[in-house]
């Protein structure tokens, strides 16, 4: 993302960015506890379940098999936490923009 002539790396930290720029939209949750909630569920995906996906796209045999079976895993706590809803909000946060911006890349 460039803002103001810079750039500004990492899906995470660009959403984090963004949050504390736009406060009139937020993505984060009010509440202290449900903010840190997000931001584990958003880095769980990031660094645990994408990085699964990324090693069954580019391995093959036996650590491709581990590699599905730890995403498989990953997605279904992910998929636990939505509930049907974004997460577990009543609207699109932190979290779901992570996970989108990444599916959009070829995940899905």
């Amino acid at each position: 993302m460039i803002h103001a002539g810079k750039s500004i790396l990492e899906s995470l930290i660009i959403l984090e960015f963004i949050e504390e720029t736009w406060k009139d939209n937020p993505i984060l949750p009010e509440d202290p506890y449900k903010r840190t909630h997000a931001r584990f569920w958003a880095k769980f995906a990031d660094d645990k379940f994408l990085e699964a996906m990324r090693t069954a796209f580019d391995t093959i045999g036996d650590d491709q098999a581990k590699a599905v079976e730890s995403a498989a895993k990953d997605l279904k706590s992910l998929e636990g936490e939505i509930q049907g809803k974004f997460y577990g909000e009543e609207k699109i946060g932190l979290d779901c923009l992570l996970c989108g911006s990444h599916g959009k890349r070829g995940w899905l």
